[in-house]
């Protein structure tokens, strides 16, 4: 990519999103892990946590009201949560990337409050809940990291509600396409070039557009040179642009640099 921000192909390049593996130390389960010295402690790691399941497209983690058993984390592909058990009626309420634990809202109520399915092939890490009793002194320390990773969840949540509520067609898509790429942009993974993991119709359901709608958005920003898409694989071409569509100042990428750290 050229110091402006493009990127001088015009060709996209083949993406297999389910072989881009969030790494440990970018995981949202890495600063529990961390902080139990659970890598040290195998036998108890091996305990209360399996470890890097196959998931196949389509198949879902757990429905609505199912008893709370386990917190999963996203290693590759992509999770989402929807509030019906009919995906093709359900409303999506969260969408999971690598790195990303899935599950959090239903420790209060001890049942989960959606169901969840894989978009794509993936692979999960999945904690047992019913064990942490096992680790007797260092409670204290994971519910500190649980509490931190709910609060980042929330964050990320909040900032898109939040930013896409009152804001014109062009602004709504532009925030979601960055949206999408800042939190590829934090797990390490690649954000320039990437492929959506849900489809125009989910799109414009989460942002309340109508389908044309969203695909005459994109078309527009592909003929101004913000982005090329082929399908669902986009490339960012001039990502200053875009976080303008956006309202957006051109330093966000540098922002997000603290929260990268933090993860």
């Amino acid at each position: 990519m050229s110091a402006n921000g493009k990127t001088e192909s015009n060709v996209l390049n083949p993406i297999q999103l389910s072989k881009q593996w969030v790494r440990c130390d970018n995981c949202g389960l890495f600063g529990i892990c961390n902080e139990l010295g659970l890598n040290s402690d195998m036998k108890l790691f091996d305990r209360l946590i399996t470890r890097c399941s196959h998931v196949l497209k389509e198949t879902r983690l757990f429905d609505v009201d199912d008893e709370f058993n386990y917190l999963y984390v996203v290693k590759s592909g992509f999770i989402a949560t929807f509030s019906s058990d009919d995906h093709a009626t359900g409303r999506m309420t969260g969408l999971y990337f690598p790195g990303d634990l899935v599950g959090l809202d239903a420790i209060e109520r001890g049942a989960y409050n959606s169901y969840a399915i894989a978009l794509e092939e993936s692979s999960v890490c999945m904690m047992d809940y019913s064990q942490v009793h096992l680790l007797e002194d260092r409670k204290t320390g994971f519910y500190h990291q649980l509490v931190s990773a709910m609060s980042n969840r929330i964050m990320h949540e909040r900032w898109f509600s939040t930013f896409i509520s009152a804001r014109s067609t062009e602004e709504r898509l532009a925030s979601f396409l960055i949206y999408i790429s800042s939190r590829l942009y934090v797990r390490g993974l690649p954000h320039i070039e990437f492929r959506l993991p849900i489809t125009r119709r989910d799109i414009a359901e989460y942002l309340g557009l109508a389908v044309e709608t969203v695909s005459r958005g994109f078309r527009r920003f592909q003929d101004n040179g913000v982005l090329t898409t082929s399908g669902r694989k986009i490339r960012i071409d001039n990502l200053d642009k875009l976080m303008l569509s956006a309202a957006l100042e051109p330093g966000f990428f540098d922002f997000l640099e603290t929260d990268k750290s933090a993860s």
